[in-house]
């Protein structure tokens, strides 16, 4: 649990207070806008980017995966790769590698808005999310 603890501290988003708003009656919904872009593989979404915007603290965090250490791909999976990459200019697996996060550090970030209204933009966003958050407040917009 230290692990999860520790990484939890590091991708949490804090609120700040406006002074000078004190005495306006604030909001309890705490919004937060997701956008996430990978690859749809035949097993799994492998996530590739991962966008935040909060609302309350206009504040904005992008985050880049590596590529997950246990990911084993099929022929199939290689020629969905290689579409997406050759036609669709999409990032592939192993692009990012340098500078980018663990893979599944992900995790901790998403539970960190796990008491958020979540909105987000398609169907393989929407999936996605509710997978890590099932009892988050999520819209798809789309």
């Amino acid at each position: 649990m230290e692990g999860y603890e520790a990484m939890e501290s590091q991708f949490h988003f804090g609120f700040k207070e406006d002074s000078f708003n004190e005495s306006l009656p604030r909001f309890s919904i705490d919004l937060a806008v997701v956008s996430v872009d990978g690859i749809n593989l035949s097993s799994r979404f492998i996530l590739k980017e991962m966008s935040i915007r909060l609302e309350d603290e206009n504040s904005y965090r992008h985050f880049v995966f590596n590529k997950p250490a246990d990911l084993e791909m099929t022929a199939k999976d290689k020629k969905t790769k290689s579409f997406a990459k050759r036609i669709l200019g999409a990032a592939g697996i192993n692009d990012f590698a340098a500078g980018s996060l663990d893979y599944y550090s992900h995790i901790g970030i998403l539970y960190s808005l796990a008491d958020f209204r979540i909105y987000c933009a398609g169907h393989v966003a929407h999936k996605f999310l509710t997978n890590f958050l099932p009892y988050a407040d999520i819209c798809d917009i789309q």
